[in-house]
């Protein structure tokens, strides 16, 4: 199925899906939304008519994870959420997997270093080959007159048993630490949404969650969604949606992996997320962890079986329910 193909079926089935519940702006206004789609992040609605064949425009696929990390399209955000995340916290995310588990020869990549020989220096860049071997590229232009013919001619005198000083200059990788946790936390929220639906994300209890991932230099919920990595979760548990305590209080434990692609080692975590159908302030879950965090006996936190969450009216009929 043709990408554009996929938007259009995913578009649809989320449209009818809204259309049968009442939406409510960021304002507080509410309205009927049939033949509209919501983007999850923003919760701007985008008449579909309006749009026609401009849909693709306006609506794109989203990854989740992102793509360079083993991410598929599973869901559709408006292109401003898409742009504007990819761009703020997606690639950051990219970034310090790469530091961490990444290909460490990439810290070495275009390095500066001074090779000297009985005083007889020049400036060269570090190149990595396929092969693995360091290279050492001399470059006329980055050095004095004269400079490299003088440090051939030292190394040359030395015969077959010549030896070379290297002084590697490689400079300090930059870093943003909360923006990349920041895309974790994001990847998590539109996984719960492509498993749960609008039923789940349109609660109060969602909106911290989605104003710290638009707002990601705000420290709106103190960096305690992450609640345990690859070193701390249980190896046997699958990627999906789970059930989870802290205090005794519930909510939702998501579990993703991410690939680094440059190694193909795959990082793994686990982000809280508000527990369905709370009418509690969403910022109690991440004072509850903070509370949890700050003893000095530390447990872990209780990750029970896969979450099934079903929907009911005030007559007890189903209205939603997820596989």
């Amino acid at each position: 199925m043709s990408n554009k193909n996929k938007r259009n079926r995913l578009i649809e089935f989320c449209s009818q899906a809204i259309g049968k519940m009442p939406f409510q702006t960021e304002d507080g206004e509410e309205f009927p939304v049939k033949g509209y789609y919501v983007c999850p992040l923003c919760k701007k609605s985008f008449s579909l008519q309006e749009l026609g064949d401009k849909v693709g425009d306006v609506l794109t696929l989203e990854d989740v994870p992102p793509k360079s990390l083993g991410g598929s399209p599973i869901l559709v955000t408006c292109k401003k959420c898409n742009s504007k995340c990819g761009h703020d916290i997606d690639n950051w995310l990219l970034h310090e997997l790469e530091l961490q588990y990444g290909n460490k020869d990439r810290q070495l990549e275009n390095a500066d270093a001074v090779l000297d020989s009985h005083g007889k220096k020049v400036h060269t860049k570090v190149r990595i080959d396929e092969d693995k071997t360091i290279c050492f590229d001399i470059r006329s232009k980055t050095n004095p007159p004269n400079a490299v013919d003088e440090f051939v001619n030292s190394v040359n005198s030395d015969g077959v048993n010549y030896s070379i000083r290297v002084n590697l200059h490689v400079k300090k990788e930059k870093s943003n630490v909360p923006a990349a946790r920041i895309a974790v936390l994001k990847s998590a929220y539109l996984y719960a949404f492509r498993k749960l639906g609008y039923y789940y994300i349109l609660n109060d209890s969602l909106k911290p969650v989605r104003d710290q991932i638009l707002n990601p230099d705000k420290d709106i919920l103190h960096g305690t969604f992450i609640i345990g990595d690859q070193d701390t979760m249980p190896t046997k548990r699958e990627d999906g949606v789970y059930i989870a305590t802290v205090n005794e209080y519930k909510f939702l434990a998501i579990l993703l992996s991410f690939t680094v692609p440059s190694t193909g080692f795959i990082c793994r975590g686990v982000v809280a997320l508000p527990y369905p159908g709370s009418e509690e302030d969403g910022m109690r879950l991440y004072h509850e962890i903070l509370s949890f965090n700050s003893k000095e006996e530390r447990r872990q936190f209780q990750i029970r079986g896969p979450a099934k969450v079903t929907v009911r009216r005030g007559d007890d009929s189903i209205i939603y329910e997820n596989g």
